[in-house]
């Protein structure tokens, strides 16, 4: 299990506070990929939240696995943004659950149960 304390936060290089769930939560309140987490000082973390497009921050309109693609694509442009043409560091078991993520996303949108 991942602990924020343990990682460093990819915006400012410091030990993280907050697992941040990239993909967010269901209409029923559970997470869409429990196993998703980055870790993030508590600055960013509210950041991150603050600066979701209305049009899908925290919302339960969409499909699930639309809401989880822009998710993660809304935090990968910030750290873009934020590093930019620096490095951004990622525990590889983030790495790992993104490509992950994206491999059950694609099924989802093919149909594949």
């Amino acid at each position: 299990m991942m602990r924020a304390k343990d990682w460093s936060c990819p915006f400012t290089g410091r030990k993280g506070d907050h697992l941040h769930h990239m993909t967010g939560r269901s209409a029923d309140g559970d997470y869409l990929d429990p196993d998703l987490v980055v870790p993030l000082v508590a600055e960013q973390h509210r950041l991150e939240h603050q600066s979701w497009d209305p049009s899908f921050a925290d919302s339960v309109e969409g499909t699930p696995a639309v809401l989880c693609l822009r998710r993660i694509a809304h935090l990968f442009v910030r750290l873009g943004e934020h590093c930019e043409g620096g490095l951004v560091v990622l525990p590889a078991t983030v790495v790992h659950q993104v490509g992950a993520t994206l491999h059950r996303i694609a099924d989802r949108l093919e149909g594949r149960p």
